[in-house]
C-alpha cells in the first residue's frame, strides 16, 4: 500500500515515495521517508514527485524543499503495439548470455560491481541486458529491460548510446530489440522514463504515450542552507 526508497547518489540521497491515496494517509508516508533520512542529514536530499501530486508537492515544500525547473515524465505502451525490430548494418546487438566473458558495459556508470549486483535482483534476466557492439567488437550502446511477471509489466532503465555513435539509430535498435523480447517473454504493458525532450522523442516516435509529468524538489544539505 505504501513505500519509500532512499537511494545514494554522490552526494545527494533520492527519496522515492509511493502511496495508494484512497488506502494511505500520504502525510503518515511522508513523515515516514523522513525519518528515514535523518540518518543522512549532511547530504541534499532530493525527490521526484507527479506534477500532479499536489498534496505531496505540498509536503516536500513543507520540509524545506524547493521546486527545480527539471522536468522528466514517464511513458507506457501496450506490448502488442510495439514497433518493429530495426537494425543498423555494421553493428550487432549482444546480451549477457552471449557476452558473460566480457567487462559488463555499464561499468563506467554504477562501477566493477555493477553485475554481480544486478545478478542479486530478482527481476533480472542476463538475455534482457542489451548491448550493440560495432563490427570492431566495440561497445556502442547499452540498454537494461527488466520484465515482472507478476503484473506482466516491462521496464527500460537505464539506456546509453555512447557520444561517438549516436545519431546512427542504435537507441531505436536498442529500443525496439528489447521490447520485442519483452513482448515475446509474456509483457502486457510497457513503460519507460524520460529526463530529455531527445529521449521523450525517442520513446513517443516508437509509439509509447507520455501519462505523466514529474518535478524535482531539492533540499540542499545544511551547510548549503548555511551559505557555507
Amino acid at each position: 500500500m505504501a513505500a519509500a526508497g532512499l537511494t545514494a547518489w554522490g552526494n545527494t540521497w533520492q527519496a522515492d515515495v509511493f502511496a495508494v491515496p484512497s488506502i494511505v494517509d500520504a502525510e503518515d508516508v511522508w513523515a515516514a521517508t523522513m525519518d528515514a533520512t535523518a540518518g543522512h542529514r549532511g547530504k541534499a536530499l532530493q525527490v521526484l514527485v507527479c506534477a500532479a501530486n499536489a498534496p505531496l508537492v505540498g509536503l516536500a515544500i513543507q520540509s524545506g524543499f524547493a521546486m527545480t525547473d527539471e522536468l522528466s515524465g514517464t511513458t507506457w505502451m501496450n506490448a502488442d503495439q510495439r514497433p518493429p525490430v530495426t537494425r543498423v548494418d555494421g553493428f550487432a546487438l549482444v546480451d549477457r548470455v552471449t557476452r558473460a566473458n566480457r567487462l559488463h558495459p555499464m561499468i563506467a556508470r554504477n562501477g566493477e560491481l555493477v553485475e554481480p549486483r544486478l545478478r542479486q535482483c530478482s527481476l533480472y534476466d542476463p538475455t534482457l541486458d542489451l548491448a550493440v557492439e560495432d563490427a570492431a567488437g566495440r561497445v556502442a550502446g547499452y540498454a537494461l529491460f527488466w520484465f515482472d511477471r507478476t503484473t506482466r509489466v516491462g521496464l527500460l532503465e537505464p539506456m546509453r548510446v555512447e557520444d561517438e555513435y549516436q545519431r546512427r539509430g542504435l537507441a531505436r535498435m536498442l529500443l525496439t530489440n528489447g521490447l520485442d523480447r519483452l513482448g515475446r517473454a509474456g509483457a502486457r504493458r510497457l513503460k519507460v522514463g524520460f529526463e530529455t525532450d531527445a529521449a521523450r522523442n525517442l520513446y513517443v516516435g516508437a509509439g509509447f504515450v507520455q501519462t505523466s509529468i514529474d518535478r524535482l524538489l531539492i533540499r540542499p544539505a545544511p551547510d548549503e542552507r548555511c551559505g557555507h
